[in-house]
This record gives structure tokens, sequence and C-alpha cells, in this order.
């Protein structure tokens, strides 16, 4: 395709600037490939898009190779398919992909009255996300930084003479920026930016408050995050510095690009743990620009997504580690997204904070609070310890500083319930004072950190992404989900909208629908069309329980027993006595002998999967899949398995039939081997 195509595309998508004064100019994210001179191919681009004046520069310093075309007397209007379309033309043009429009999108509700309160959520908008504010809770203010032990956690680095409360560690928040409030006084700044230069300065990140949809939210994360311990708001680390970076308008209005090059900003300015309280669809330049984060040795935890279901970007990147929220009680709050991809969770249900628009402190609620209040835990833990040597062990554990603080993380949570649901909310409820007593190989052969030779497909969030969306279908499909991974993310994130809030499509903007080779593709690997409305999963017909189920019954309740016998209900290793006597066991277990609880079967298998050699695991999505598969179904057969033989037949899908099996092998109730060259 001509250069002159991808022109007319692009005047298609767009309107002169004098239309939307204070619209921003449309710009495009690409990067050169490797071996090319990159002043060359800047050159070559501006030229071909001399007629709209286009220029072409580095994303940031420490980016040369990523490059962002500007069209200055241009903005894109209209439907944000036309802004694909362009790009795609761009794509064909240039001979590079993929390219991404920045588009400056919404996909997490918020608050879109005018009454200014700073609530993340208004109340029971949209339906069945948000709850009231809790009496009990004005009672009990600091309750958040109770859950996560934080207290005891600065109790003890007390005591042994360490650095507490975060001390000396900077804890960079990109969002709407900040004002001076109370509950901010004497916090210290360590530096500071303003992507997107509206401030006096490109220095200045104080937040305008003069926008709809949630005014003041970077100043409520910042005081969840790093409040002093003076007035009603605690902060999870209260001694930690503080870089405020201004990169959003408002948290209804997000662009991908402009975060990218705030993460890229908040390294340069010596950032040492990252708090993207925000969320949105998939990017390419958000993706690199979290990847040399995490190179530079910097933590990055992002907020879930709220209201949507689905976990959304940045946190669902495989180098991000993604927070849920949880409420007073310890449940998961109600609008909270979730799914594999999270983490651990954290409270984020009328959270207490401060209220930027009245100069006081209230109840709010969102992922937004929970991910602070991690990036908190985060910097008591690097204070505790020092950066320094954090960094030194993790090299000699060949894992990174995130890889490092996610496995300690995880393998420190508290479980607050035996039905806690760990595969859609993380481990548990982080817990900063187990966290502390911690030894720094806490979790390994648990949580193993990615071996430094494994190959890493840069597609692998977009695929997980379509295996939530589509099914497992959809990792059969033929499609380049990184050249169309924007605009099917945003189509089918507005969907989830669309469902959980009708009528709030003009929060995210303008409509866009899967991409025509992404549904045929589909379609071609499915039963039905996936269009308009998103396909979703088939369900396959149950049968009554037969022999095996019941032999598969008898294996899991034989080892159970068997471990009661030792009093060692943990583990049991494929080569162990017990295993034996577990199989002895079998033929002489009563048919309502006791089981484990189908979470500890789970968490033994995913302890088992997490242990496995990379050399094993092959493709990591198509393990993924396989493990999804195994934990949707096999809980749901786990459950029914009690009752087996006890009353009423219990019925069985194929796939819980299947995963039964698999977890009968993976969990240790039955030994399997690896043979290899015979």
């Amino acid at each position: 395709m001509s250069a002159d195509t991808a022109i007319v595309a692009i005047m298609s998508a767009t309107s002169p600037n004098v239309v939307k004064p204070q619209a921003p100019p449309a710009r495009f994210f690409l990067v050169a490939p490797a071996g090319d001179d990159i002043a060359a191919t800047k050159t070559k681009i501006a030229s071909q898009l001399a007629p709209l004046h286009a220029t072409v520069s580095a994303l940031s310093s420490a980016a040369p190779r990523d490059l962002v075309i500007t069209i200055p007397d241009r903005t894109f209007v209209g439907p944000a398919q036309g802004a694909f379309l362009a790009a795609h033309a761009l794509e064909d043009a240039l001979g590079l992909a993929p390219i991404e429009p920045e588009l400056i999108h919404a996909i997490m509700p918020i608050d879109q009255l005018d009454d200014r309160r700073e609530l993340e959520a208004v109340e029971k908008f949209p339906p069945g996300c948000w709850v009231d504010e809790e009496s009990e809770i004005e009672q009990n203010k600091s309750w958040a930084v109770s859950r996560l032990r934080l207290q005891d956690a600065w109790k003890l680095s007390d005591e042994l003479g360490r650095p507490s409360r975060g001390a000396g560690v900077a804890i960079c928040q990109i969002d709407t920026g900040v004002i001076s409030h109370p509950e901010l006084a004497g916090v210290v700044r360590a530096g500071s930016y303003n992507v997107i230069g509206d401030g006096t300065t490109p220095e200045d990140p104080t937040d305008p408050l003069n926008y709809a949809g949630n005014p003041g939210h970077g100043t409520a994360t910042a005081s969840v995050a790093i409040s002093p311990e003076s007035l009603d708001v605690v902060g999870a680390a209260p001694k930690a510095r503080h870089i405020p970076i201004r990169a959003i308008e408002n948290v209804v209005r997000i662009s991908q690009t402009s975060v990218a090059e705030a993460m890229d900003r908040a390294v340069a300015l010596g950032a040492d743990v990252i708090s993207l309280s925000l969320g949105g669809i998939w990017s390419w330049a958000l993706q690199r620009a979290l990847e040399r984060a995490v190179a530079a040795d910097v933590i990055v935890v992002a907020a879930a997504g709220n209201c949507v279901g689905l976990v959304v970007w940045p946190a669902r990147f495989d180098d991000c580690i993604a927070v849920a929220g949880t409420d007073f009680h310890d449940k998961p709050w109600i609008g909270s997204c979730r799914g594999p991809t999270v983490a651990i969770s954290a409270p984020g249900q009328n959270v207490y904070r401060a209220a930027a628009t009245t100069g006081r402190s209230g109840q709010g609620q969102g992922t937004s609070f929970a991910v602070a209040l991690i990036a908190g835990v985060a910097a008591c833990w690097l204070a505790h310890h020092g950066r320094g040597t954090i960094i030194a062990e993790a090299r000699r554990r060949k894992e990174t500083v995130q890889e490092m603080f996610r496995r300690l993380l995880r393998a420190t949570a508290r479980k607050p319930a035996p039905d806690w649901d760990s595969f859609n909310m993380g481990v548990g409820i982080a817990d900063a004072l187990a966290l502390l007593q911690a030894g720094l190989d806490a979790g390994i052969g648990i949580e193993a950190p990615r071996a430094p030779d494994m190959v890493r497909r840069g597609d692998e969030s977009l695929r997980q992404f379509a295996l939530e969306a589509f099914g497992p279908p959809a990792l059969k499909a033929d499609v380049d989900w990184m050249k169309f991974g924007g605009e099917t993310s945003l189509a089918v994130l507005q969907q989830k909208l669309r469902r959980t809030a009708p009528g709030l499509e003009s929060a995210a903007g303008a409509e866009v629908e899967v991409p025509l080779k992404v549904r045929q593709a589909l379609e071609a690997v499915t039963d039905s069309s996936i269009a308009p409305a998103i396909r979703p999963a088939r369900s396959d017909a149950g049968q009554p329980a037969d022999g095996r189920i019941v032999q598969l019954k008898q294996m899991i309740a034989a080892r159970h027993a068997a471990e009661r016998s030792t009093g060692n209900l943990e583990s049991a290793g494929a080569g162990d006595l017990r295993l034996a006597d577990a199989i002895d066991l079998e033929s002489s277990l009563p048919p309502d002998a006791p089981m484990p609880h189908p979470d500890d079967i789970l968490q033994r298998v995913s302890a088992v999967m997490a242990a496995m050699p990379p050399r094993e695991i092959g493709d990591p999505v198509a393990f993924g899949q396989a493990l999804e598969v195994m934990y949707r179904h096999g809980g749901q057969a786990l459950s029914k398995l009690p009752d087996v033989g006890l009353g009423p037949p219990q019925h069985f899908a194929a796939s819980e039939r299947m995963a039964l099996e698999a977890i009968v092998i993976a969990d240790g109730s039955r030994p399997s081997f690896l043979l290899e060259t015979g």
C-alpha cells in the first residue's frame, strides 16, 4: 500500500485541530526494526507523510527505537475504528507492524456525576459494581492498613533497627497528578513530571481539578500509599518519598502512549516502585515500557480493574503484578476485576483516602486503592532489606526484583477463608509482616522464576485474553494478535462494560468492533459466529458418575487419609512411601471417607505446576490454557466428589472428567514420571 493511501486513511480518521482546539494531536506508536539506522528511519517516515507535516521522535531517551509519529495539525475524531484502519494503512505503507494509534479511551467505570466527589465510583452506578459507604469503617479508618498487617511490619523493622515505613524508597504514581492536601503534608517529593504538558512547567504535576469524572484521583491514591501518620488517612508507606507524574487528564480518559512515556520518566527520576491506579486496552508501547522498568530493577504494580470482569492492561501483562480488591471482611470487592492473571489482593472497598476537592478525607472504592496499598507494601519490603541487597540477591537467584517480590508476596499471603477464590483473586491477601519476616528464598519451588533463556512471546497477554474472552479454540485461530490487539481488546472490554452498565457507552468512547479478520479466524475454529456478540463458552452435557469417578474419588481420599496419619497435610513426593500406603488404602476406605477441600487440592496442583522446569512447559500460553481448563472444570468436579456414592447420582461433564484425571496425576495421588530418550 502506498503512502498516499495511508495519508487518506489518516485524513479520514482525523479532523483539523481548529475544530477541537484543546484536543491532542493524532499520534501513532511504532518500533524501528533492530539494525535499522534510527535517524534514517525517522527521515523516511517523515518524508512519506510530509503532506501531513508529520514529525517523528523517540518516545523517550530510554527508548530510542520506540517512535511516535505526530500529526500536529490534526486530531482523531469519530469512531475509534477509523484510527485503527489508519494504523493498518501505515503498517502496509511503511512495512512495519504493529503500529498503534494513541486512543484516549475509557474502560473502567467511575464517577460520572457533577457532585465532584472523589470516589472512584458513585454508589449504585453502574448497578452491581459499587457498594454504599460503611459506618463501621468510620470507627476504624486505618482498617486497610491493619488488614495488611502493616503496623506490625513497621514495628518489626523498628525493633531490628532497619529502615521502617518505606523510608528512603521512592514510589512513583502515574495518575492525574496531585494537589497540596492536609493528608499529604510533610511528604518528601523525590521528583515529579507532567507528561501531558498542561502544567506551567514540565515538572509541574498539579492536578487542575477542572474536569468531570473523578477529579483528585491522583491525590486520593497518593494518600493511600504515603500519607504520614498524622490525620485520618495513614499510608501503607508513610515515610516513603513520592514521585507524582501527571500522565492522564482524568481517570476516565487514558492514553496508553502517555502512560508508557511516564513509566520511562519514572525510571529516569529514580523510582523504586511504580504504582498504576489505571487500566485500559492492550498497548505495545506500554508493554515495552513495562519491560524496561522491570529490567531496571523497578517493582511495577497495577490495578486489576473495575466492573468489566476481565483484568485490564497494564495489570494483565506478564511482567506486571496485578492487584484485585477486597472488603472490610476480607471478601472480594464486588466490583473487582478478576482472573488467573491476578497475583494478589488487597483492600479496595471503602478505603479511607484524601478527598481533593473538599480538602478532607472519606471512603473510596476501587482497585486503584488496592494497588496503592501494595505499592506501599513493596516500599516497606525494599526499605527493610535495603534495595541494594534485594538487587544483589535477585541477581544471585537469576530473577528480577519484580519476580522476587511477586514470589515472596504470594508465598507469604494469607488465605482468609477455605473457600478463597485462589484462581481469580490471587493466592490471598498480602501480609506485610509475614513478607518482612520471610527469608528471601521463600516460595522457591512454588513460585518459580522465569528462566533467562526461556523464549517469550510478545503476544502472551493477548493470547490469554483471547482465551478468557472467546474460549480455548481462540488459541488455534490464525490471528496476528499484536496487530489487532488494541482494537480487539477495546471491543471486548466495551462489550463487557455495556453488560455491566447498560447505557454507559458514552463513557467508553466511540464503539469499535472485533476486527473482521479476527472474527473470521475465530469462526474458522468454532462452530458458530461470534459477531456481534462474543460467543459464550460451550457447556458439554453431563453424565452420571461411573466406576471410574468413584475410583478417582477413592484415590484422592486415600492420599488424604495417608497424609492425615503422618500429620503432614501439605505434600508427598512421587517417590514417597506414603503413596504406596495410599494405594493400599483405596480398597478399604468407606464411601464417606473424609475428602480434602477442593481449594487445597488445586493449591497443591498449582505448586507442582509452578515448580515445573521451563523446558517441560513448552509454549507458556498453551500451558496456561491447559491449567485454566483443569482448574475451571476440575474445581467444579472436585466440589461434586464428596457426594459421589452417597446420594442421588452426580453428573459430570466430559471436561470435568478429564480435569479429574489430570488432577489425580498432578497432585501426587498417583505417581507420574517424565521419560526422556528411552
